[in-house]
């Protein structure tokens, strides 16, 4: 009595323990019941409901493939037989009856075949057509002084009923598509279905080139077919429960339909395929786009207060085109008596669960509400938001304990960002590791900056107002190497120096620097010409790019460390940065950083440059911008023209180029600076030694 008597006392008076609130979560377990029992009744219908309709449509999908088989399987059977008769360079004039006798026999003795015709190297042209009750034979002999076009009606035995003669038309067979489609073949193709000119339907053409017996060209061989008996034939395969039948290809336009009135649209410009999302079943497009994609040959969707089940069956590739047979099935038909089980179920089971959430939802309240909030606390933390104290008021003297921990907790780490960069921090919460000394090789891209003539600057300053206008100029360069994914090392007086792909990993790392630097020029002008107004120093700032192997990682002692880069490449990229200024430009970057962006910037090479303490020669670039900037692109294209040029010691072809190019951009140091190079070389010959290196004396 005394135990449920403090109980009683711990649940009134606001200091919980979670201990106590725990004990609501044993109602989880009726609630994980009644899921697992509507979850496991519905996918039990749902498998005997895709059996049945697997069953359903692969009968269906089979009786079409048949249908399509024997539909197409012909027409290749009587090309090949063409192919294998007798020689037809003398089908005109010689032989036109008996190859018309043949394409009547083979168009009346095949309902899906529209016309068969025949074009050869010379434009003769024979055409034979069917229409409801006649032949249409039109023939086209070209020599080369004349040119005839005659029409000829027949009856379906062959006999003459009207000819027409003198017919004038620029046709000739050798411009056509199945004529031009097929020069580069050796054997039949079928084309992509399009709407035949003569009677605006939809259809098809098996090309097939033909050859003599010494291997020459003679012509091509067409068949055509109209696609319309696939449509009648779909529509008497509609019964029972199958809603839907369609043909599309991969650009998502009907081919065939059950409704053939329906197939075409006519916009009054002109006659188009019905585009599969036009037939008004919702989301069947997406669901398509998804089969082309990932293979996922079913799908279900409602609409109208009814679910369908959109079935997708290949073609074989038989004739060069990418078909789908899409069946669309009333799923509320097969399911049947599944239905009303899954309703009965799920009722009683919604019963069960409201009684049992009424029961528990207080005391869950009392808990899920603010560790929800701490969760989202914790992984504001995680993510070094640390900047809001988190407001979270609870009756479970735990929970504050814990909210309070965090408030200390994001006072420390925002203390100990300032010292380390915070996407590391961000790392080490995640792996859940201690910070150690030691590095590990890694290519990574460098970044260094200064301003130029600071220290004239500075002595112009007072000290408190030189900090602040350094403060500002340094957070604005900060803040858009973080935005990139870079870390910023450390600022070395007015120097900034930072890397791309560590610690957070940084395919793009080159990419992301080049164009961090060009954003950090763009934004400093903008603070450079506030500052004029204001009559206050401006920074001209430069940069130096390098991606290399460098050695990343925690130098220091055992009590304090630092999280720096090391090696031959962060040394490069901080010479780079100097010899801006022997340029007057304000970007260089190293060849290595210039060949992995080279598609993504404008770029024009500076020199071959020995460093001072070095013998080798590094190539180095200028970073203009970004390649939508267009205004960068000629003086891009044509000064690295200009320089392959000098570099090859033609000094006085390259003195005329820079001359004008100075006059588009006479304000070009650089341009400058290689026309006095030019002049020097042309009065004073460096000789065969000369190897294109400028060596620097200095930094």
């Amino acid at each position: 009595m005394l135990k449920l008597f403090k109980l009683i006392k711990i649940f009134i008076f606001k200091d919980r323990p979670i201990q106590f609130t725990l004990l609501a979560g044993f109602s989880s377990v009726l609630i994980i019941t009644v899921a697992l029992i509507i979850t496991l009744t519905s996918k039990q219908n749902e498998k005997q409901l895709f059996t049945l309709t697997d069953q359903l449509t692969a009968q269906t999908s089979q009786t079409v493939l048949e249908k399509m088989e024997s539909f197409f399987s012909p027409i290749e059977s009587i090309s090949k037989l063409v192919e294998r008769s007798a020689n037809y360079s003398s089908i005109f004039p010689d032989q036109l009856n008996e190859f018309t006798q043949f394409a009547m026999t083979s168009v009346q003795s095949f309902s899906q075949i529209y016309s068969m015709y025949y074009g050869d190297v010379s434009g003769n042209f024979i055409n034979i057509r069917k229409t409801a009750n006649t032949f249409i034979v039109r023939t086209i002999l070209n020599s080369p002084t004349r040119r005839s076009i005659t029409e000829e009606t027949l009856d379906m035995d062959g006999n003459l009923l009207k000819t027409e003669t003198n017919i004038q038309s620029d046709y000739d067979p050798r411009k056509r598509p199945w004529y031009t489609g097929s020069l580069s073949e050796s054997i039949g193709n079928w084309t992509n279905v399009y709407i035949f000119h003569s009677n605006k339907r939809p259809g098809i053409t098996y090309a097939l080139p033909l050859f003599s017996k010494d291997n020459q060209r003679l012509g091509v061989f067409g068949t055509d077919l109209q696609l319309g008996e696939i449509s009648l034939f779909l529509n008497s395969q509609k019964k029972g429960s199958v809603t839907d039948l369609i043909v599309i290809n991969d650009d998502s336009r009907v081919i065939a339909y059950p409704d053939i009135t329906k197939l075409m649209v006519d916009d009054g410009k002109s006659i188009r395929h019905l585009n599969l999302d036009e037939l008004g079943y919702g989301p069947i497009q997406s669901h398509f786009d998804a089969f082309k994609t990932s293979d996922k040959k079913k799908a279900s969707f409602s609409m109208l207060d009814t679910t369908y089940s959109a079935t997708f069956k290949r073609f074989p590739n038989k004739f060069n085109n990418p078909w789908t047979l899409v069946q669309i099935v009333d799923e509320s038909k097969i399911m049947g008596s599944f239905a009303d089980k899954n309703r009965a179920v799920f009722l009683i089971s919604i019963i069960i669960l409201l009684i049992s959430i009424y029961l528990t939802i207080q005391l869950s309240k009392s808990i899920s509400k603010p560790m929800m909030a701490l969760a989202k606390e914790a992984d504001k933390i995680r993510d070094m938001q640390l900047e809001k104290k988190s407001n979270i008021s609870s009756h479970i003297w735990e929970i504050n304990h814990m909210n309070n921990s965090m408030d200390a907790m994001k006072t420390g780490l925002r203390a100990f960002e300032k010292y380390v960069p915070s996407k590391l921090v961000r790392k080490l919460i995640d792996e859940g590791v201690d910070l150690k000394l030691g590095g590990k090789s890694q290519v990574l891209t460098m970044f260094f900056s200064d301003i130029e003539s600071f220290t004239s600057i500075s002595e112009k300053l007072e000290p408190d107002a030189l900090m602040q206008h350094l403060s500002t100029y340094l957070d604005k360069m900060a803040k858009i190497i973080l935005k990139t994914n870079g870390t910023v090392d450390k600022y070395i007086g007015d120097a900034v120096m930072a890397f791309w792909g560590a610690p957070v990993t940084d395919k793009h790392h080159a990419l992301h620097a080049c164009s961090s630097a060009l954003d950090c020029i763009h934004a400093i002008a903008k603070l450079n010409a506030n500052w004029a107004k204001q009559g206050l120093p401006v920074f001209n700032t430069r940069i130096g790019l390098h991606t290399g192997e460098t050695i990343v990682g925690n130098i220091g002692s055992s009590n304090r460390m630092n999280y720096t880069v090391l090696g031959d490449s962060v040394n490069l990229a901080s010479r780079l940065e100097g010899i801006n200024k022997n340029y007057n430009t304000n970007i260089i970057v190293s060849e290595t950083t210039f060949h992995l962006t080279k598609t993504a910037f404008f770029y024009r090479p500076l020199d071959l440059v020995a460093v001072k303490g070095k013998n080798e020669s590094v190539k180095i670039y200028e970073l203009m911008g970004h390649r939508d900037e267009k205004s960068y692109e000629k003086l891009s294209v044509e000064f690295t023209n200009v320089f392959n040029d000098f570099q090859k010691q033609n000094w006085t072809d390259s003195l005329k180029r820079l001359h004008d190019l100075k006059k588009e951009f006479p304000k070009d140091t650089v341009i400058t600076l290689y026309i006095k190079r030019c002049n020097h070389f042309i009065k004073n010959p460096p000789g065969l030694s000369w190897d294109g290196v400028n060596r620097l004396r200095s930094k």
